[in-house]
């Protein structure tokens, strides 16, 4: 195997990991909640819509209140909560085009609120989280530089719309440009992709035949960039499980467009802890 290669992917799965671990990273997360319409309240207390985890802060911090796509930040009399390194007390809180909001801090958390097919809620990240103190021990197949695959790309003339199934158990359509060929063992295999990053890389959702058995049920993810000269990369050293993590982030569902009958033991494998 060509060192150097070698040498790129470790150092790729390092960085991937130490992401994750992050104290805001993925495993930082400590609760997602979907916002009612009207009043919802923040805080530690066990009757707060949004709640924090124990110690973090004030029984309630405030409230946060959905009047349609209309949100607004009230913050408690007495409570620090910084937005944009300057303190607020009331705030209209705007979603971008990613689907959330600035970030707010109350002492050591951050929280934004995000918008997922039509709906509000908020992301909490907690250094604390016992999901990071806990942190698992990720598991990877041996690299194999023959899982590092030139695809052919074939875009299309009009925009395919994928069905994913989103984080709220809903069915979301997306728009795919085009889609990769390539073979493994001998049998042809097609994936497609969602354009991100304004089409500088695409997105897959997949699954393969080693899902449940040696990788994770609900199948993994793979970037790549924007093909060059109808070739796509298909490194799948670098496939990786992610949104399974946490019980607030469940995993979004491959489309049947992209499951694969082949077994692809390569990247990340089923996690333990």
């Amino acid at each position: 195997m060509d060192e150097t290669y070698y040498n790129t992917i470790k150092t790729w799965r390092k960085e991937y990991e130490e992401k994750l671990g992050a104290p805001d990273g993925w495993l930082s997360i400590s609760g997602l909640f979907w916002l009612k319409e009207g009043e919802n309240r923040i805080g530690t207390a066990k009757y707060c819509e949004v709640t924090l985890p124990f110690g973090s802060g004030p029984a309630q911090a405030g409230t946060i209140t959905l009047r349609g796509n209309c949100i607004a930040l009230a913050v408690a009399e007495g409570i620090l909560v910084i937005c944009n390194e300057r303190p607020v007390t009331k705030l209209d809180v705007k979603i971008n085009d990613y689907g959330s909001s600035d970030w707010f801090f109350l002492n050591d958390l951050k929280f934004a609120v995000i918008e997922r097919g039509g709906r509000y809620g908020v992301r909490v990240y907690d250094p604390k989280n016992p999901a990071r103190r806990k942190y698992y021990n990720i598991r990877w197949f041996p690299i194999d530089e023959a899982f590092c695959i030139q695809a052919r790309y074939h875009p299309l003339d009009q925009p395919l719309m994928l069905s994913i199934m989103n984080v709220l158990g809903d069915l979301s359509e997306e728009p795919c440009p085009g889609y990769v060929e390539f073979s493994v063992e001998d049998q042809l295999c097609k994936l497609y992709p969602v354009s991100i990053d304004d089409g500088k890389r695409l997105w897959f959702m997949f699954k393969d035949a080693s899902n449940g058995k040696l990788t994770y049920h609900g199948g993994r993810f793979l970037t790549a960039n924007a093909p060059q000269e109808g070739i796509v990369t298909l490194d799948f050293n670098k496939a990786y499980t992610l949104l399974a993590l946490t019980p607030c982030l469940p995993p979004v569902s491959a489309p049947e467009n992209n499951i694969l009958t082949v077994q692809l033991n390569a990247g990340e494998m089923n996690f333990v802890g």
